[in-house]
């Protein structure tokens, strides 16, 4: 069975002060993709990203030992949405330090081609072509958007975080993500439609 966040929290704070770190080990291995796709989304490269998720994960564990969950099991996803938390602000803090340079977009449009879902059949040269321009466009489009815009979007539409999530990742009211994700996604069609 595999063990809950709080389980794996409580398992943590008991095992660190002696210096073990099966329990963060256990909670890593459980997160380490998230944390490795976070940081890809922002940089979309993979030694950078994996460079990030390094560096996250370090935080996570320098951190962990002041994390709190609520008790009574009314967000259970309150771990998750710390760790992404801690995982995208790293990921600005280090755009910040690069001055925000241009990403080079070169796999989102994995997510975007027809044909992943191996009941369809493979796209034409000419569809990939058109795919692969779009992606490059909508990636570079997310990188001009200001910060608290392009971590709605990433944590969101391209991380799929629920709205629960994205509320305790950015420690905002649902109200204010749902209102905040509605002006990244305008801004970011603004700046979509402008490269066109």
């Amino acid at each position: 069975m595999r063990e809950t966040d709080q389980r794996l929290l409580s398992l943590i704070k008991t095992e660190l002060p002696q210096g073990k770190h099966d329990a963060f080990e256990a909670l890593l291995n459980k997160y380490e993709k998230r944390i490795y796709t976070i940081s890809y989304r922002y940089f979309n490269n993979a030694e950078d990203a994996l460079d990030m998720a390094q560096e996250a994960a370090i935080k996570v564990f320098n951190h962990i030992a002041g994390v709190t969950m609520p008790e009574d099991g009314e967000n259970p996803d309150a771990l998750n949405g710390w760790i992404c938390t801690v995982t995208a602000h790293t990921c600005l803090d280090e755009l910040r330090r690069r001055k925000r340079r241009p990403v080079q977009a070169h796999e989102i449009e994995e997510q975007m081609l027809p044909g992943r879902d191996r009941t369809h059949s493979a796209p034409s040269a000419e569809d990939t072509a058109v795919l692969r321009e779009r992606a490059a466009d909508i990636i570079n489009a997310v990188t001009q958007l200001p910060d608290d815009f392009k971590t709605m979007i990433i944590l969101r539409d391209m991380q799929g975080l629920t709205y629960n999530e994205l509320s305790e990742a950015v420690g905002i009211p649902i109200n204010t993500v749902k209102s905040r994700l509605s002006r990244a996604r305008s801004a970011l069609k603004k700046l979509y439609d402008g490269t066109k």
